[in-house]
């Protein structure tokens, strides 16, 4: 049995460099072996991967910390009620 497997689609975007960053993505480019364009598909990809990661950290501690206000505000107003039964 053979089981054709489907590459994901890929998205084009586009974008303008000053001279001398293009002078300079040409010479690292050469200088590693490496095309223009796998180059900054390897940069562009670590730089989202760390800026996704620290997002989603920093969401996720927004979340546990409104969790905490909620179960601290619970926990004020139950008292405030046991100290009014007293």
């Amino acid at each position: 049995m053979h089981i054709v497997t489907k590459n994901p689609p890929k998205h084009m975007r586009s974008f303008r460099l000053a001279t001398e960053i293009n002078e300079n993505l040409d010479f690292v480019c050469k200088s590693f072996g490496v095309t223009v364009n796998s180059y900054l598909v390897s940069e562009v990809g670590k730089a989202v991967v760390r800026d996704c990661l620290i997002l989603k950290a920093q969401n996720s501690s927004d979340k546990t910390l409104d969790a905490l206000a909620a179960m601290l505000g619970a926990v004020i107003e139950q008292n405030e009620k046991l100290e009014k039964i007293e």
